[in-house]
């Protein structure tokens, strides 16, 4: 109960800082794709915030949807997309051929991950103009695990990602990387899905679940170009199809 306390308080504050985002404004340039933060062999000194506490209720049929159930909607956001991620896992299709490559039952390793989440990442997006480049991005995280983990592992998610967010404010550096500023909204993006959507959020979890049985290498990245992630773009060769097919079901805004 004490931690259950401490991370609705954790919540409640977030929600006291953030505001909903206003439209983009027209002629805005393209906008990059959301990047992930670059994985990891074990957790580093920046520990997440428990999803849930120790006396989390089990079940022998699927414990990871009653420990979901204690998050209220962003556990019911979570819930529904690894449902659509499982029905992608199922044998049969080009995607769950590719994750067996790695390992031969993926859908029995994604239903035995769990969530945890992120509450206390900065919310913004960083901007600050280049020399060569011009105006540049640094967009928040949306998901990480650790390497190679295996069963019963963990996804963490950024409630202040694009898992959970369509758009996020952008605070515009100095060349320094000094005095920033509030310098308006802007799209959060996974390829060509908008942020806080089912597709974006059954990709991440792909992502993740690549990393986790070693289909996808470490290297993320955590750059400033917002080009798109390699591996984002290997998971979509492989998968889109069934994503663009499965998740097709607009999630409930948790923020």
């Amino acid at each position: 109960m004490k931690e259950y306390l401490l991370f609705t308080l954790a919540v409640v504050a977030f929600f006291a800082d953030t505001g909903r985002p206003p439209s983009n404004t027209a002629g805005d340039r393209s906008y990059e794709e959301t990047e992930f933060t670059p994985h990891i062999n074990s957790w580093d000194s920046a520990r997440p915030v428990a999803a849930f506490g120790g006396n989390a209720p089990q079940s022998q049929d699927d414990p990871v949807m009653l420990e979901l159930s204690g998050l209220g909607k962003y556990g019911d956001t979570i819930a529904r997309a690894r449902g659509q991620v499982l029905e992608i896992l199922r044998p049969g299709n080009a995607c769950s051929a590719w994750f067996q490559e790695a390992d031969h039952d993926p859908f029995d390793v994604f239903r035995s991950l769990h969530f945890v989440l992120q509450v206390s990442e900065p919310p913004y997006i960083y901007g600050r103009r280049d020399n060569l480049r011009g105006q540049v991005y640094k967009h928040p995280w949306g998901a990480r695990s650790i390497e190679n983990d295996g069963r019963n592992s963990t996804i963490v998610l950024n409630v202040k990602g694009p898992f959970f967010n369509r758009a996020s404010l952008v605070m515009q550096q100095g060349p320094t990387g000094m005095g920033a500023h509030a310098s308006g909204y802007r799209l959060l993006l996974i390829a060509s899905y908008s942020g806080n959507t089912p597709k974006a959020q059954v990709t991440i979890l792909l992502h993740e679940l690549g990393h986790i049985i070693g289909r996808l290498p470490a290297e993320d990245g955590d750059s400033w170009d917002g080009r798109s992630s390699r591996n984002t773009s290997e998971v979509l060769r492989h998968c889109k199809t069934r994503i663009d097919a499965t998740a097709h079901t607009r999630s409930t805004s948790a923020d």
